[in-house]
């Protein structure tokens, strides 16, 4: 008589009781892989793909990364998220000037990319296939603002300078104040500037918060600032990534090179694309 055991390695049917528990296993907010479903119910890897994309018309997609909130983080920003919304909903997002510190190295310019394509029959120059990557490049701190009139002025930090509320105040707030705004927002426009700025040690500091009560323009105090909210700071989720993209294709050599690069590609980058990312 012949034997009821199907022989081994044999597709299995995609019967409905299969399909009903695959769509149980998918229904939750971590469910099973491909792989980790075809060795709970034994059948191949392809007969669960199958099941996925025709029985249950389904897409595997990658989860975006967010940023995780603890309790604490999650009822600060419900208690300050409408304090903060005061200053930017309607149309005074066009009055907040917002500034950020980051660096800049030169392995961010001179446009050397870490892929290479290799057809069938072909070989690459040997330099091609390589991508070198200094341990601690040559680079320089920068600070800088944007707003919905202009670019503020770019200015580099000095090398081995602490970032202290001394130095931020002397030689960031006090020059970008006296002359930046002022030029920005001429007359009496400067009754309508909100200053930003994230919460660094040097910005939060009593210090720091004292002098900006003291300088005749609003600003906006760490009381209200959003923790963990880099759509908030646009410097961070976008502008400095637009720059350090133009920045690219430029070449630069010595530290000098690369100011030099810097200054020409921040007084060239696009005004309307970074009043896009002030406005979202």
């Amino acid at each position: 008589a012949p034997s009821s055991v199907k022989p081994r390695g044999s597709q299995k049917l995609r019967t409905p009781g299969l399909v009903a528990a695959i769509e149980k296993d998918l229904s939750g907010p971590n469910p099973l892989t491909r792989s980790a479903l075809s060795l709970k119910y034994g059948v191949s890897a392809k007969t669960i793909a199958t099941v996925i994309s025709q029985d249950l018309e389904g897409k595997v997609r990658i989860k975006c990364r967010v940023h995780a909130l603890s309790n604490k983080q999650a009822k600060q920003r419900l208690d300050r998220g409408p304090r903060f919304l005061r200053y930017i909903n309607g149309r005074k997002w066009k009055n907040i000037v917002t500034i950020d510190e980051a660096w800049v190295y030169l392995t961010d310019t001179n446009g050397i990319r870490k892929i290479y394509y290799e057809f069938r029959g072909e070989r690459n120059p040997e330099k091609w296939t390589e991508f070198w990557k200094e341990s601690h490049p040559k680079g320089v701190m920068f600070v800088a603002g944007v707003c919905s009139r202009k670019k503020t002025a770019i200015r580099f930090v000095k090398p081995g300078a602490k970032i202290s509320s001394e130095y931020y105040i002397q030689h960031v707030l006090k020059p970008l104040f006296k002359n930046d705004i002022r030029k920005l927002f001429p007359g009496e426009l400067i009754n309508k500037v909100v200053f930003h700025h994230d919460s660094a040690p040097a910005h939060s500091s009593g210090i720091t918060q004292e002098w900006l009560r003291n300088s005749g323009i609003k600003f906006i105090p760490k009381e209200h600032w959003m923790g963990n909210s880099p759509d908030l700071a646009p410097m961070d989720f976008c502008v400095n990534g637009l720059f350090k993209w133009k920045l690219f294709d430029h070449a630069a050599t010595t530290v000098a090179d690369l100011k030099r690069v810097m200054r020409k590609v921040w007084s060239n980058l696009d005004q309307s694309k970074i009043n896009n990312a002030l406005r979202s």
